[in-house]
């Protein structure tokens, strides 16, 4: 079974509605409309019947069969039936005014009586009204007049028509007005429909037309938000496999260009060593660069890195450990180092906070010139604990220095794996410290320097 698209449900619930609407409204408004009319027509025949029976009374020996003036006829449209005391028909209306039979006899008796006859009107009697008034001289009774008018179908058969008339006219107008306000709603899901299938096969490139401002409109936006986010992962995910891919790649180039030459003799084994030094060094590059993968994995989901944020160190001993790991570095190039450090712990485990610096004095390290100098500064702002590495290498270009944190970004393409990382570093340092609440940050002046900091909550 074909199942009901939800422009079609919005337009078949707004047409139940409307037409419920309708006929609730036509049916009530015709119900208290025929008894407000009733009661008021009911009144002003009674009104007429009095009137006639005052006139009458004062002349019912002068009132004769033909003559309308006499008997009040000529002063309504109702039929007019005048009776002696006996019961007997002394007057009638003319042909013309007569509706249905005349007033049966135990009508005119009950009125004969002295009783004003007015029967219940009923919205549903298809017959005529009547009212029935005694006639008095005196306390006598002398006769009784009885005016009749006309049935409820020769006033609302106009009425009826209209109503369906317009009652038509209004599901009409209805319709067209749920057609097109259906479709304004049904035609974003169904883009947004279509997009998510194509999304699926991998194009992101497909936008929904915001229409309007309401909530159809904000979730057609932020569909597109949500399209150009996916578009920037796949960017972003492409663009991380073909630098990773080249990455791992040029060491194991490297390794099996230096191994095959080696087996097949080119290289003598006893010329052999600085090549294996190499192929050596190779390997740590390719291990480093696979566990730097790894740990940047780990950080993407912290959820399995459960104790990333407990524990305490402070600043100052996480400098230290980090200048005695990174002490043959410096030695290497001559470095000249000034210290700084102020007594401030920060609410982080030491091993991370150790990774973070280390990332960013390797950095200072490897851009400074040989026997420069670098200024290592840990201060107490308050509220954190801060740590800045100040350096006057080659420093780097503003226009690149928002994409330092990208992955595998370098700044100095045409530098040699000898000269540079694996490009993670800086993006699992920014990582590290987002997850533990903090902030890191760098300033920089091509060719004069750069200064990289850290902040982290105070314990």
């Amino acid at each position: 079974m074909k199942r009901l698209r939800i422009f079609h449900k919005l337009i078949l619930v707004i047409l139940g509605i409307m037409l419920v609407t309708v006929l609730v409204l036509n049916v009530a408004g015709t119900y208290l409309y025929r008894g407000y009319f009733l009661q008021e027509r009911q009144a002003s025949m009674l009104d007429q019947a009095r009137a006639i029976s005052i006139v009458v009374g004062k002349r019912m020996e002068r009132v004769e069969r033909d003559d309308p003036f006499s008997s009040g006829q000529d002063a309504t449209f109702n039929a007019v039936y005048i009776y002696n005391a006996d019961g007997t028909l002394r007057v009638e209306p003319p042909e013309e005014k007569r509706r249905t039979a005349p007033p049966n006899a135990a009508f005119v008796e009950a009125t004969l009586t002295g009783v004003e006859q007015v029967p219940e009107a009923k919205t549903t009697q298809p017959e005529s009204m009547q009212v029935g008034v005694p006639i008095r001289r005196g306390p006598k009774v002398i006769g009784a007049v009885v005016v009749q008018g006309a049935g409820l179908d020769r006033h609302f058969g106009g009425v009826d028509r209209v109503l369906v008339i317009s009652g038509v006219i209004a599901l009409l107008c209805t319709s067209l007005l749920a057609f097109l306000f259906s479709r304004s709603i049904a035609r974003p899901l169904q883009e947004m429909s279509d997009a998510v299938r194509r999304m699926a096969k991998g194009d992101f490139s497909r936008k929904v037309k915001v229409r309007s401002q309401d909530e159809v409109g904000e979730l057609a936006g932020a569909f597109n938000h949500m399209a150009e986010e996916l578009a920037a992962l796949e960017a972003m995910r492409s663009e991380f496999v073909a630098h990773a891919s080249h990455e791992l790649r040029s060491p194991l180039t490297s390794i099996r260009g230096f191994v095959g030459a080696i087996l097949d003799g080119t290289i003598p084994v006893e010329e052999a060593r600085p090549f294996l030094e190499r192929i050596h060094k190779e390997s740590e590059r390719l291990g480093k660069l696979v566990d730097e993968l790894l740990d940047l994995a780990r950080l993407e989901n912290p959820e399995q890195e459960p104790l990333l944020v407990e524990g305490e160190t402070s600043l100052g001993f996480v400098v230290r450990e980090a200048l005695a790991m990174l002490a043959p570095q410096i030695e290497t190039k001559g470095l000249v180092l000034h210290t700084e450090y102020a007594d401030v712990t920060v609410q982080a485990p030491a091993e991370r906070v150790i990774q973070v610096v280390i990332n960013l004095l390797s950095n200072a390290i490897r851009f400074s010139h040989k026997g420069g100098t670098i200024t290592i500064r840990v201060l107490d702002t308050g509220t954190e604990g801060r740590v800045e590495i100040l350096d006057r290498g080659i420093g780097i270009p503003e226009e690149e220095i928002e994409r330092v944190w990208e992955r595998f970004y370098k700044v100095d393409k045409a530098r040699t794996t000898d000269q540079g990382g694996t490009g993670l570093g800086l993006s699992i340092a920014k990582r590290i410290v987002e997850l533990l609440g903090g902030q890191i940050g760098l300033d920089s002046v091509w060719e004069e320097g750069t200064r990289a900091w850290m902040s982290l909550p105070k314990l």
